[in-house]
């Protein structure tokens, strides 16, 4: 305000005038109606203009008042205090009704001045309007490159899911591998405990048929067993024994009669049949100890297939574990790309809200420039540049203009029209 004011001052000028300005010289249409008024028609044309019905007057309207309301509202787009917004206000309208050549120092001051305002407020539109452009270009440059950045997460994060399906496949050949070897281990241990339990049982018929030998048929056949109660006892249990062992049944069926002569009283089918139990009996145990020869053998065997089995589990175990941490590692790598990828696709649409609202200023200050151009600044220009010239060139069409209403008017046609 300060700035202003002093300018003011300086522009003033020291001493105003008081010569009076000179008056005005009357118009060509003033002058016509005077000599009309002087014609000796004048009386007819009153006499006629008195007995036709009043015309309707026009409305005269100032044409300058619009173009001065509209210069002086771009005073409100400069950033000067109100102070001197309201001072120039009431200043510049009449400096602006004058023309150019007729405007006082003083005057000619003001216009100057308002217009130095008027084209610092129309320069700071501008540059509003070219740092919205800029700030709308630099957000396009960002989009594009939050762009390629998405597009290169999105790529990462396809590349990890390859990786991490492969380790997914790998992870399931592993998981299955290790299932036929927990199914192969347990079929040797199976094979093992089988093994081991036949052995055991020919083993104990083993033990079972050598008793036998020893403790039942031995003494029957040396005739040791006691007596006729006790011999009994000990043929029947060999009986058994030996009916369990798949004798012929036709021995076995002559040897209660054997078992209850007396060595001394045997014949010779008595001494047959007994060599043949002995017979049948130590090839039995021979068998069985061939059985359990090869037994041990097969055991070994299984015992060994055993160990392989549980060797290969173990092993198997070791590769789908690491398999497992593989696949973990790249769901992780997997997970972390998706995140950036989603940071990326937040980074691109936070751009929106600012390029709409840098899109609506840069709208609203290119409208603002173009109301002020054409409006405020337009018609002070104009005003401003105006000279006696074009005032009277400005006021011979107004003058054709009236004189064409007043011809309308005063027609017949016009009286006619009227009446109807």
């Amino acid at each position: 305000f300060g700035s202003i004011f002093s300018a003011l001052v300086q522009r003033r000028p020291t001493a105003v005038s008081a010569t009076p300005r000179a008056a005005m010289p009357a118009t060509k249409r003033a002058a016509s109606r005077a000599a009309a008024a002087r014609s000796p028609c004048a009386n007819k044309a009153k006499a006629a203009a008195a007995k036709a019905p009043a015309a309707k007057r026009h409305r005269v309207v100032d044409p300058l008042a619009k173009p001065i309301a509209n210069a002086l509202a771009g005073l409100r787009e400069a950033e000067v205090p109100s102070q001197v917004v309201l001072m120039l206000h009431a200043m510049l309208g009449p400096a602006l009704s004058i023309v150019k050549e007729d405007r006082h120092t003083y005057e000619a001051n003001i216009v100057e001045l308002v217009g130095e305002l008027l084209a610092a407020t129309e320069t700071r539109m501008s540059n509003n309007v070219f740092i919205a452009e800029a700030a709308l270009k630099q957000l396009e440059e960002l989009k594009i490159s939050k762009q390629a950045a998405l597009s290169n997460a999105e790529a990462v994060v396809e590349s990890k899911k390859a990786v991490e399906q492969e380790k997914k496949r790998v992870l399931a050949d592993h998981a299955r591998e290790f299932k036929g070897c927990k199914a192969a281990r347990a079929k040797a241990e199976a094979a093992r405990e089988t093994q081991a339990n036949s052995l055991q049982e020919t083993t104990m018929k083993r033990e079972e048929l050598a008793a036998a030998q020893a403790s039942c048929a031995k003494p029957l056949i040396e005739g040791k067993a006691g007596d006729e109660t006790a011999a009994k006892a000990l043929g029947d249990k060999l009986i058994e024994v030996l009916k369990r062992f798949d004798v012929d049944t036709s021995i076995i069926s002559a040897l209660p009669s054997v078992f209850a002569k007396q060595p001394a009283s045997r014949g010779p089918f008595d001494t047959m049949v007994l060599a043949q139990v002995e017979i049948a009996m130590s090839q039995r145990i021979a068998a069985l100890d061939d059985t359990l020869c090869k037994g041990e053998a097969g055991k070994a065997i299984a015992v060994l297939a055993e160990q392989d089995a549980e060797q290969a589990l173990e092993a198997s175990r070791t590769r789908q574990l690491a398999s497992a941490e593989a696949f973990k590692a790249a769901s992780a790598d997997r997970q972390a790309a998706e995140a950036k990828r989603d940071e990326a696709l937040c980074d691109l649409v936070s751009i929106g809200p600012d390029s709409r609202r840098t899109t609506k200023e840069r709208t609203v200050a290119e409208k603002r420039l173009h109301n002020f151009r054409c409006g405020p600044l337009d018609s002070f220009l104009r005003l401003r540049d105006r000279t006696a010239t074009l005032l009277e060139s400005e006021e011979l069409v107004h003058a054709g203009e009236e004189a064409t209403a007043d011809a309308d008017a005063a027609s017949p046609a016009s009286d006619l029209n009227r009446g109807i």
